[in-house]
This record gives structure tokens, sequence and C-alpha cells, in this order.
């Protein structure tokens, strides 16, 4: 009886043992995907300060303030009055246990255009309670260039299509006729 109790206890220490190897493990890889995103990522405590962050936002702090970033740190003495308005609004209700998510446009020292930045702001909660937020900031400037040109064409195109003096139909597979050009009113009378 002696040893199998040996043994369970034994195989218990394994089993622990194995899930903290795994457990640090994937710690290890997690710190490394955020050290090495292109994306600013960082934890603030309940209390406004800065519990940790990534690389990226450290490297874009530090060029736009001046200041060097440390955990510890108010965040709030990096921001100006407008950041810290969208700051404010924000924090409060992703404490409350809300996930938030918001674009903002944000100027660094080392960019000479105004970023607009998509950020998420995530409860990060520990016990069930909510001990501070995770922020992520996707710098989705190129996106919304990108959207605003295909609206440009887009309008662009339809401009053309309805000043058009040829008929232009959509059709679909089984001969419906899905859009017909303004200029059918005008060639056959009709729409």
């Amino acid at each position: 009886l002696l040893e199998v109790e040996q043994a369970r206890a034994v195989e218990a220490a394994d089993a622990r043992s194995a899930a903290e190897r795994t457990a640090n493990e994937s710690e290890a890889t997690l710190a490394a995907a955020l050290s090495t995103s292109t994306d600013p990522v960082f934890i603030v405590n309940r209390d406004g300060t800065l519990a940790s962050a990534n690389r990226r936002f450290v490297e874009l702090v530090s060029q736009a303030t001046g200041m060097v970033v440390s955990p510890g740190m108010s965040l709030e003495a990096l921001m100006d009055e407008p950041t810290r308005a969208f700051w404010t609004d924000a924090l409060p209700r992703v404490l409350a246990g809300e996930a938030v998510v918001r674009l903002k446009r944000f100027r660094f020292a080392s960019q000479a255009e105004l970023r607009a930045f998509s950020v998420r702001f995530t409860p990060v909660r520990e016990g069930g309670s909510v001990i501070g937020a995770l922020v992520v900031a996707h710098d989705s400037t190129e996106e919304e260039r990108l959207r605003h040109e295909m609206a440009r064409r887009e309008e662009w195109f339809r401009s053309l299509i309805e000043n058009a003096s040829d008929m232009i139909f959509q059709i679909t597979p089984d001969a419906l006729i899905e859009y017909a050009s303004p200029s059918v009113d005008r060639v056959l009378g009709y729409d």
C-alpha cells in the first residue's frame, strides 16, 4: 500500500512538473510574440500605471515624449490633452469589464503625419476580477487610405456608368436584370 501511494505521489509530482514546463514554455512563446510585434501592446493596472509593454510601445512613446518608459509610471503623464480625453473615456469602461475598440489618430515624434490606430482595450481578469486592461494599437493608416481610395474609385465608376449614353446592364446567370443604367430610360423610354 505504501509503494502504491508513493508511486501515485511521484506520478502527481511528474504531472505538476510537466504542466509547469508547458505553462512556462507557453508564457515564453507569448512573450516572444509580443516583443516582436509591430503593434504597440501594453497592460495598464487599475490605477492607470503601466504594468508591462512590448518593445514597439516603448519605442514609439519614448520617441514621442523623450521619456524613458518603465513599469509603474503613470500613462497620463505621457498624454496630450486629446489623448487623455480618449483615455479617460475608454479606461473606466474597460475596468468595469467592457471591451472597447476605438479609432484614434496619433502623431509620434518619428512620424511626419497623423497615423490612424485602431485601439482595442480588453479587460485583464484574475480570479474573476478585472485587474487592468490590455491595450493593442494597430496602425491602420494604410488600410484607411485604401478604403478611402476604393470608395473614391467606386464613386468615379458609378458616375461613369450613370452618365454613359450606352445602355449598361448587369444580368444574373438565370437572365434576371440586376441593374440597368439610367441611359436605358433615356434610350428606350422606360426603366
